[in-house]
């Protein structure tokens, strides 16, 4: 091997072991993503369950719906109890601006 290549080879050694390095990286962040994917997928498919795709009764169907509703807006409460409830709340700042919802 001539002398004057030697300062290239060991130029491209370097990059081929920093190259290295890095898809050991990769190859380590894509298996903890992978692995988060994974939770993430299965607490989906849990979310989504009811009592018509699963062995839950149909008294959880509320609770699930109810979830987060002491967070939620006004409007948003509202909503819920007029379509899954049931109850039709009447908001009135005076009985000339009356508003059923």
């Amino acid at each position: 091997m001539r002398p004057e290549y030697q300062h290239q080879i060991d130029d491209l050694l370097h990059k081929i072991e920093h190259l290295e390095a890095v898809v050991r990286s990769q190859q380590q962040t894509i298996e903890v993503r992978q692995e988060r994917i994974k939770q993430l997928e299965s607490a989906l498919a849990a979310a989504k369950k009811n009592s018509s795709n699963s062995s839950k009764p149909p008294s959880s169907d509320i609770v699930a719906s109810m979830k987060g509703v002491c967070h939620a807006s006004y409007s948003t409460i509202r909503k819920f109890l007029r379509d899954v409830v049931g109850i039709r709340i009447q908001i009135a700042h005076s009985e000339s601006h009356a508003r059923d919802f």
